[in-house]
């Protein structure tokens, strides 16, 4: 009670808190680390959770290893600790003992250190930044500057947790959105050209290629009234599905669906290539892998396409520059579903309808 905590700076207990000291230690040392008694009303919450645990564990582990992978591949992040990417240490063991998956918890570095890390808390906005883990939602947190902001680097790093760790919880959310989160919270100065893993394929082209602003990506939206989805799946475990569904339920453009090897998605025809089309269509939105890109190119530019736009995990700034140069628009990386959602308002999966993706409580 008298003797300096190194943990908290030096603080001495007695004499900073006089007669409260012994109480204030027990907040903040026993309590921090043992927790409180459990209550039968937080017993009975998670005796219910346990009844859909392995429902949520399913998607939780999928999304974590879609999150790890698209992590590893951004130069914005300096490591990822995950066993289920193969270069972890225990990676092996992890197929052998986890072979469903090693859990939806894991850490990595933004580059730049301590301070890097806290921006990254504070600009995520579908992620909660919470200090809890295996929640259904995504939490997030940064250690150095809060559970543990009280340690220097050097105790930082001798406790094994260095000053730039993340820790991400991953929760039942679409991928998709999650990945929106992280990308738009990441620094944008060193925006990757994006990958979701080494699947899809080709090496990184290093052609110059400047992303069009928020602004620029609203009156594309804003001057859309037909889509070509190319390369849609009549599979409702496949991510161009989701997008439809949402697409067709909560926009007001008009959908085309193109896959030659399909005859219906969502009850609604399906065409055989581009130039099938009724009309000429305004945006182009991309479900193809890297290869077929310059001559899905080929096919908008030939069908009076104004917007070629690229989902998550399409990167190619050459095809970018010759579709700028025959006249189209290009967004590349991203998924029309969540860009129409940030913008009008229409993230249903999570409840929200406000005008604006956010974990943040409001002022009332």
């Amino acid at each position: 009670m008298t003797e300096p905590t190194q943990s908290y700076g030096g603080n001495r207990w007695w004499d900073n808190f006089g007669e409260y000291g012994f109480l204030t230690r027990l907040r903040a040392e026993q309590l921090r680390d043992v927790g409180a008694c459990l209550s039968p009303m937080i017993a009975f919450l998670l005796l219910q959770g346990l009844e859909t645990l392995p429902q949520r564990m399913r998607e939780q582990v999928a999304n974590a290893m879609t999150v790890a992978q698209w992590l590893d591949a951004d130069p914005r992040v300096s490591w990822v600790r995950y066993a289920g990417l193969p270069q972890h240490p225990h990676a092996d063991r992890a197929r052998r003992y986890l072979p469903k998956g090693p859990g939806a918890v894991f850490s990595f570095s933004v580059v730049g250190g301590r301070r890097a890390g806290q921006r990254f808390i504070e600009a995520v906005e579908l992620c909660s930044h919470l200090a809890n883990i295996g929640d259904a939602k995504t939490l997030v947190i940064h250690p150095a500057s809060t559970t543990h902001q009280q340690l220097s680097d050097a105790q930082l790093e001798a406790g094994g947790v260095p000053p730039d760790l993340v820790r991400i919880s991953v929760g039942i959310e679409d991928a998709q959105d999650i990945l929106w989160d992280l990308d738009q919270a990441l620094p944008q100065q060193q925006r990757r050209p994006p990958r979701l893993g080494p699947k899809l394929g080709a090496a990184v082209s290093t052609h110059a290629w400047s992303p069009p602003s928020a602004a620029e990506r609203l009156k594309i939206l804003q001057s859309t009234r037909t889509v070509a989805s190319v390369g849609a799946s009549d599979n409702p475990a496949r991510a161009s599905y989701f997008v439809a569904t949402n697409l067709l339920t909560s926009s007001p453009y008009r959908v085309w669906f193109v896959n030659p090897r399909a005859e219906s998605i969502l009850g609604q025809q399906v065409y055989p290539c581009l130039a099938d089309l009724p009309e000429s269509p305004d945006l182009v939105d991309v479900f193809r892998k890297p290869s077929d890109l310059l001559q899905v190119l080929g096919h908008a530019r030939d069908a009076g396409a104004a917007t070629l736009w690229l989902q998550l995990g399409l990167w190619d700034p050459d095809v970018a520059a010759d579709a700028e140069t025959a006249g189209l628009a290009v967004v590349m990386d991203r998924c029309l579903k969540i860009e129409h959602a940030r913008f009008h308002g229409g993230l249903h999966l999570a409840g929200f309808d406000t005008g604006v993706i956010s974990s943040r409580r409001r002022g009332g």
